[in-house]
């Protein structure tokens, strides 16, 4: 019975190659393996977009970091305009200290780190 069965399969499956030949069945499947590797194209580059989406955001979020911390940092710098203000070195201790022009014109500067009063001379009376 077993050999009966075999032959019988062999039968089946001549029939079916006989019929895919005559049906031109195999054109059909070769189109569905085009349109399968097209949509894994598809796929492909779908992901790749949003990969290079992702990136550009990341780029963009990390610009705007580097923006807001320059804006911090200008906003450390002094408003005044520099005209307005002058350096002076305290003759005790080297600190640097800066004065307006209304101090300046006084004549006498007490300095904020050593607290020691001096006198400044703008050669002119």
């Amino acid at each position: 019975m077993t050999e009966e069965l075999k032959k019988q399969a062999i039968a089946e499956d001549a029939a079916v190659a006989e019929t895919v030949e005559e049906t031109g069945a195999t054109p059909g499947l070769d189109e569905a393996a085009k349109a399968a590797e097209r949509e894994a194209r598809r796929q492909a580059l779908y992901e790749e977009n949003e990969r290079a989406e992702d990136e550009r955001a990341r780029a963009e979020a990390e610009r705007m970091r580097d923006v807001d911390d320059e804006d911090e940092d200008d906003d450390d710098e002094c408003c005044c305009d520099d005209d307005d203000f002058f350096e002076v070195e305290c003759p005790n201790c080297g600190g640097a200290i800066l004065l307006d022009g209304e101090t300046l014109e006084s004549g006498v500067v007490t300095c904020p780190a050593c607290e020691k009063k001096f006198q400044i001379d703008l050669g002119f009376e």
